[in-house]
């Protein structure tokens, strides 16, 4: 995140808020492709990964 050279992310901030909505508010089921406007498949594995893991930590965070 925070790249300057990516055209399909948001900055940190704005993804934390992302992910957040999609963990409280009502279900998003394609919440990834909002997330890279469509542009999922150019993203590299390790950044989906690492949205994931982040997205399962702010539902893990949020549970206690």
């Amino acid at each position: 995140m925070d790249n300057q050279e990516s055209q399909f992310v948001l900055d940190s901030v704005a993804a934390h808020g992302f992910l957040t909505a999609t963990v409280i508010g009502r279900p998003l089921p394609n919440w990834m492709d909002a997330l890279f406007e469509g542009h999922v498949s150019e993203i590299p594995e390790n950044v989906i990964d690492g949205i994931k893991r982040w997205r399962d930590s702010i539902m893990a965070e949020l549970k206690k």
